[in-house]
């Protein structure tokens, strides 16, 4: 294992851990109570055990059917990078969400939980060295109760070189923020 591996591997414990209190705030809102401070949010075992029982396989979609699925009436496609990310270029008709994922937040944007939601990120894009937000944020949406919620696979991932890669890049349909 080396060093860079142990360091994703620790990112991504620290950032799970997060998402467990996160997620035991959201249950107890979700119940119609305020967290109360005396419970005990759910452990990192807790949190695994409810994201282990999503079968991510089949919440992952290849370049060809996120396309597909992002013609369909209804359907919302979500950009979980920075504003300043999504002003640089987004996928045309994305909404930007981030990373801070609530049940408000969720329920303002996407009122059905029927409707289909498409996620994707900068690492759906390219390899980079952080955590995909979409391995992290597919749990939240469907754990939210929104059950037709995908992931776009990464692109690049058995790509040989950049211009394979770059001709995938291509077929996404990228668009700037108005005035920027």
């Amino acid at each position: 294992m080396t060093q860079g591996d142990t360091g994703r591997q620790t990112l991504f414990f620290i950032g799970l851990s997060l998402l467990c209190l996160i997620w035991a705030a959201f249950a107890a809102h979700a119940q119609g109570q305020a967290p109360a401070p005396e419970k005990t949010p759910l452990s990192y075992l807790q949190y695994h055990q409810e994201a282990e029982k999503i079968d991510e396989k089949a919440h992952t979609v290849s370049l060809d059917k996120f396309l597909e699925l992002r013609k369909q009436k209804g359907t919302v496609v979500v950009d979980l990078r920075s504003p300043e990310q999504y002003a640089q270029s987004h996928v045309e008709g994305a909404v930007q969400f981030g990373a801070d994922i609530s049940k408000e937040k969720l329920e303002k944007l996407i009122p059905s939980k029927d409707t289909t939601v498409l996620l994707y990120c900068e690492y759906s894009l390219m390899p980079v060295r952080m955590i995909a937000l979409t391995n992290v944020s597919l749990p939240q949406f469907i754990l939210h109760g929104y059950k037709n919620t995908y992931k776009l696979a990464p692109i690049w991932r058995g790509s040989s070189n950049w211009q394979d890669t770059g001709k995938e890049m291509a077929r996404l349909p990228m668009t700037k923020s108005e005035g920027k």
